[in-house]
């Protein structure tokens, strides 16, 4: 087992419940926690891109109306996507945050393929019978140059 965190929520504190505070409480590998229930948007993430994703849905819900639900995964493999696809029957939009570079792979069609939505449809950005109203959305990086070396060298 491999975990990943993102050395930029050091220091960040989160709400907890009396629950997960206690010293029996474990999280369950596998399972994703919806952290804000929405009616038309589905947006997923994981680790540092759920802060973002969350402040978005807040920005959504008071300038536009939009009601977004943020589901953090938690973990990826495992990935929990009977929780995603109950959430995109309800809102019938899926958007993916990504923190990676843009490319064919990623979260979005994963999601895709691990709910066999259909090959030819993920690279489309369409998965066919998920109840989805259009296209699976992926937000990532930009996609620029990493700095090689330093100024003024040849």
């Amino acid at each position: 087992m491999c975990f990943l965190e993102n050395e930029l929520l050091y220091g960040v504190s989160f709400p907890m419940t009396k629950e997960e505070m206690s010293e029996d409480f474990l999280i369950p590998i596998g399972k994703a926690k919806v952290e804000k229930q929405g009616t038309d948007l589905t947006v997923v993430a994981h680790s540092k891109m759920v802060t973002h994703s969350l402040e978005a849905a807040e920005i959504l819900e008071k300038e536009e109306g939009i009601k977004v639900e943020v589901i953090n995964l938690r973990s990826i493999r495992p990935l929990d996507i009977d929780t995603i696809a109950e959430s995109v029957k309800k809102t019938g939009h899926l958007v993916t945050v990504e923190g990676g570079f843009p490319g064919e792979w990623g979260l979005g069609t994963c999601s895709c393929r691990a709910k066999d939505w259909g090959r030819t449809g993920v690279r489309a950005g369409r998965c066919p019978g998920s109840g989805l109203a259009g296209k699976v959305m992926r937000i990532v990086r930009s996609d620029m140059p990493c700095k090689t070396k330093a100024a003024g060298q040849s």
